[in-house]
């Protein structure tokens, strides 16, 4: 209890810098009170001793060396007693007491603006000048006034010192050591994800290249940035000895011993020079589901194909094999991963959904289908939820490097139409979303998916997968004379696979008719190709 304590303070407090404060004063200025009112039986001693401990301890709190502190501390102490004769003898006359302090007050906050020093102790000072000017006092009275500011910094000065002294700050060490910190984790993602050190065509400077990462040298450092990656990763030979973390030379014998088994070495080069050989896996999108996304979709996921899915194949986390037990899809992927951010209708970013992973789905052609927020697996960081009713194969060992071209330009329609029933033959499904917003991907059963608002969880749209299967098991009506299928029928059609959740398909359709606006039930008309295999013509 004691450390969660101590924890959730630092959280909140950094440095414990305002619990430092707080039990300087708490200590102080009690027994300042104690001393000019019981000791030397003066109140008004006693009353300015108080108020100067609370001003020079809890209002202000320089930073740097302890000699520069004492001497940021003593130059307050000065200046205050200053303020404390020059307001007692403004306390005399009203008026004299408010054109003094509109001045003193435009006088510190001013010079506040020239240094950082002085902005700190504007608190101070300012309480300095307000404690004398507002209690009227004769000219008699600023040596007892003036003795309980100097007790006051006194014992400040002995304080600061000695009771809890801060450690000294240095503005430019933690910005420094989390920059380092971020350099060496971009290095080792690099390193870990397989790179190539590309010239410029003049020779003259270049970029290593990793993904999506890009990081320019300049010169002919080109080798140089070659070899300290290769020695990074542990496929190159330094021409110095070694050193470790601190800068200390090692032993081969130490770094062997650091580095582990030799034995792995020869696997483990054989994997960066594969997966660097290996060509890109370019993946596109159907014109048929080119014209569905632009031709009504919401616009976060017009958005969200543009933005998020290109990224995502590039850095995925890892990338599973069989989207289906049967058909065409059982040889398709999917690559998952976490994205820093989600994209809204406007195509601005905003944060991702808490607990989410980005997934794109592609059959075996290449082609891109499906991209969707999936529940991340608790217990496997960048996996989605439930994998093994997902997909059929588990994860690949190596996740290939890939791009998604001809999507750049794509813009959603000038309106969201919450009548669209878009099929997808490369996914094998049909795609019906009756409202616009920010929704992520909930799977139902193998024959169904809900898109829920990320903000209400309220059902946006759905996805009805295996349509071919519910073709030939004649599962679904053909409309004659021009073989249309209505698609409500499909969605009846799915819930046989999981009739206990009747509950929510009644929602689910329910919110679709309801909010799309639906007169009566939308139709889809099936592609030449499949209506001739169904009616042998």
């Amino acid at each position: 209890m004691r450390s969660l304590s101590l924890d959730w303070l630092r959280a909140r407090d950094r440095g414990l810098a305002a619990l430092r404060r707080a039990g300087r004063t708490a200590i102080v200025m009690p027994a300042m009170f104690a001393v000019g009112d019981r000791v030397i039986g003066n109140p008004t001693l006693a009353t300015f001793a108080v108020f100067g401990s609370f001003a020079m301890l809890l209002l202000v709190d320089f930073g740097g060396p302890m000699r520069d502190r004492l001497r940021a501390q003593a130059s307050l102490a000065v200046v205050g007693g200053v303020f404390v004769c020059v307001g007692t003898l403004a306390s005399q006359s009203t008026p004299l007491a408010a054109v003094a302090m509109a001045l003193v007050a435009f006088g510190v906050l001013f010079a506040g603006i020239a240094s950082s020093v002085l902005a700190g102790a504007t608190t101070s000072l300012l309480l300095a000048f307000i404690l004398p000017v507002s209690v009227a006092g004769a000219t008699s009275s600023i040596p007892d006034r003036l003795a309980g500011w100097g007790l006051a910094a006194g014992a400040a000065l002995l304080a600061i010192a000695l009771l809890w002294p801060a450690p000294e700050r240095d503005p430019l060490r933690g910005p420094a050591i989390a920059a380092c910190r971020a350099l060496a984790a971009r290095l080792r993602a690099i390193v870990q994800r397989g790179y190539r050190v590309v010239a410029a065509p003049d020779g003259h400077g270049g970029e290593v290249q990793s993904g999506p990462d890009r990081i320019a040298f300049e010169g002919t450092a080109g080798r140089e940035v070659s070899r300290f990656l290769q020695e990074l990763n542990g496929t190159g030979h330094a021409e110095r000895p070694g050193r470790n973390y601190a800068g200390t030379e090692v032993s081969e014998a130490e770094a062997l011993f650091g580095l582990g088994e030799p034995s792995t070495w020869d696997a483990e080069r054989a994997r960066v020079a594969q997966r660097m050989a290996a060509k890109p896996l370019v993946l596109r999108l159907d014109e048929s589901d080119r014209r569905a996304v632009v031709g009504g979709m919401p616009g976060y996921v017009v958005h969200g194909l543009r933005l998020s899915a290109t990224r995502l194949v590039q850095s995925a986390a890892v990338m599973y094999r069989g989207l289906r037990r049967e058909g065409r899809l059982k040889d398709g992927y999917a690559f998952c991963g976490r994205q820093g951010q989600a994209y809204d209708n406007d195509g601005q970013p905003i944060a991702p959904p808490p607990e989410m992973v980005y997934v794109v789905y592609a059959d075996p052609d290449g082609y891109v289908f499906d991209w969707d927020w999936v529940r991340e697996a608790p217990s496997h960081p960048g996996h989605p939820i439930d994998p093994e009713l997902r997909f059929t194969g588990d994860p690949e060992p190596h996740v290939p490097e890939a791009v998604i071209v001809g999507v750049e330009d794509l813009q959603p329609a000038p309106q969201f139409n919450p009548q669209l029933a878009a099929p997808s033959p490369r996914g094998d499904c049909i795609f019906c979303y009756f409202s616009e917003e920010f929704a992520f991907a909930e799977r139902i059963n193998d024959d169904l998916t809900i898109f829920r608002s990320a903000s209400s969880q309220e059902p946006t749209g759905f996805k009805i997968k295996n349509v071919e299967r519910m073709l030939e098991e004649r599962r679904v009506r053909l409309v004659a004379p021009d073989l249309t299928v209505e698609v409500h029928a499909f969605l009846l059609a799915s819930l046989l696979r999981d009739p206990d959740k009747i509950e929510v398909y009644s929602v689910l359709i329910g919110a679709w008719m309801r909010r799309a606006g639906h007169t009566e039930p939308p139709r889809i008309k099936l592609p030449p190709a499949r209506r001739a295999s169904l009616t042998g013509v």
